[in-house]
């Protein structure tokens, strides 16, 4: 077959990915709105904290990032009924009112950055059955123009709460984020005082699958040493959640007031949202079922927490998140 073969032409200049719009803050009565492309940051001025966050028109967020101090009792920390109901740290903690904490809103302020940022900083404590006696909360939240979040969240807690069940903040997210896929320990669930059960690796799942069906509901599901947390939706979304040192999550259908009252499983009913704990400490198991309670080392003291983590929108369908969160 005679003719000439085709000219080659060098590949032309890679043309640029367009930056996104310049975010834009209104305020309109409490409302605080961040506005950019397709994305929409609201937060509830009056009562210190995000009220959504949206991208192209679908919810990230329904509530939350919002502190929390509290997890479901196992069976370790105390029983729920019986003659022994009341004792152990089941008997402390509620005694102190951590399990219906009153969160009272301080300040909200915002600023935009020369970057094109805007930084909004919540404040707010959290007080318990003495009036006096309260933790403090700070988020410092950073929204970029292409939607990703970041967060710095500091807590002062007080010496008159020595034990506590939890540090951290949980967040309610659409149920359509279901899958569920992590880098840390599991792939069962692993605690500080358990870690040894676990084995480091990348992990699939899905948040109904993270239930654990104990005889009597309680905290299950935590999965310590994570480096990033990812949730995926069928319709090619996903939430990635990375932090620049190690945190605990889990990833459930149920609040952790949900499981601290039923008494059996049949009480409980899945909602319909994924809730999302991170954690910057949460106790030890012990076993103070039959035996010691848990070790000094893998208790919380009272003072300064701080947990840092970023949470990015990505699709599902075409990025890896272990390469995005690298």
């Amino acid at each position: 077959a005679g003719g000439s073969a085709p000219a080659l032409h060098p590949p032309g200049p890679r043309r640029a990915a367009r930056a996104p719009m310049p975010l834009v803050v209104e305020e309109h009565g409490h409302a605080l709105h961040v506005r950019g492309e397709g994305l929409e940051l609201s937060v509830d001025r009056a009562a210190a904290r995000v009220d959504h966050l949206i991208r192209d028109g679908g919810a990230l967020l329904l509530a939350g990032p919002e502190a929390t101090l509290w997890r479901a009792p196992t069976d370790n920390d105390g029983l729920k009924q019986g003659w022994m109901k009341g004792l152990r740290t089941l008997g402390d903690w509620p005694r102190a009112g951590l399990d219906r904490l009153e969160r009272k809103p301080l300040s909200v302020t915002w600023k935009k950055a020369r970057d094109g940022n805007v930084h909004v900083r919540l404040e707010s404590v959290l007080v318990g059955t003495d009036p006096a006696v309260m933790a403090h909360h700070r988020e410092d939240l950073v929204l970029h123009p292409t939607g990703r979040l970041d967060a710095v969240e500091t807590f002062e807690t007080p010496p008159e709460w020595k034990d506590l069940p939890r540090v951290g903040v949980v967040l309610a997210l659409p149920g359509r984020f279901e899958r569920l896929e992590w880098l840390g320990l599991g792939p069962h669930e692993t605690y500080p005082d358990r870690r040894a059960s676990g084995r480091f690796g990348r992990f699939t799942s899905t948040v109904t699958a993270q239930y654990v069906p104990y005889a009597v509901p309680q905290e299950h599901g935590h999965h310590h040493e994570t480096r990033w947390v990812a949730l995926e939706a069928g319709a090619g979304e996903g939430l990635l959640v990375t932090a620049p040192k190690p945190f605990g999550f889990s990833a459930s259908h149920y609040r952790a007031a949900d499981l601290t009252g039923a008494l059996h499983t049949t009480d409980l009913e899945p909602r319909a949202e994924t809730v999302l704990h991170l954690d910057a400490a949460h106790r030890g198991l012990g076993t103070a079922s039959c035996g010691p309670d848990v070790l000094p080392r893998y208790r919380i003291p009272p003072g300064r927490h701080r947990l840092v983590w970023s949470l990015l929108p990505y699709r599902a369908d075409r990025d890896d998140p272990g390469r995005l969160a690298r």
